[in-house]
């Protein structure tokens, strides 16, 4: 009993009680996260594939303007469709009759391919 005690407030302890809270809470809400559009039976682009999508810009292979195409081309057949950005998940409108912009609303997130 005194040994996990003192391995707990030993600094090696500390850091390995650390590093496993943090991956366990790091855990369950990417867990919720990569759910999210599943759960709610939207068509969506895989956590994966926006991930890899986001490595190819960071990494300057494609721009961000190839990003959205493909991502809009991932979803060809809905008229919405659910994708994460990084870890948060956003919907994509394919349909221009869904988009209705009230005038004090920001055009500035707005990108539009018809």
């Amino acid at each position: 009993m005194i040994g996990i005690l003192t391995g707990l407030f030993w600094p090696p302890g500390n850091i390995t009680l650390v590093c496993m809270t943090i991956s366990l809470l790091s855990y369950y809400y990417l867990q919720d996260n990569i759910n999210y559009w599943a759960k709610r039976g939207v068509a969506y682009i895989p956590l994966s594939k926006c991930m890899m999508l986001f490595v190819d810009q960071v990494l300057g292979r494609k721009t961000l303007m190839d990003i959205s195409k493909v991502q809009y081309d991932l979803l060809e057949g809905h008229s919405y469709g659910g994708m994460y950005q990084l870890t948060r998940p956003a919907i994509l409108l394919r349909d221009p009759a869904m988009i209705k912009v009230p005038s004090s609303f920001s055009r500035k997130y707005i990108a539009t391919y018809v």
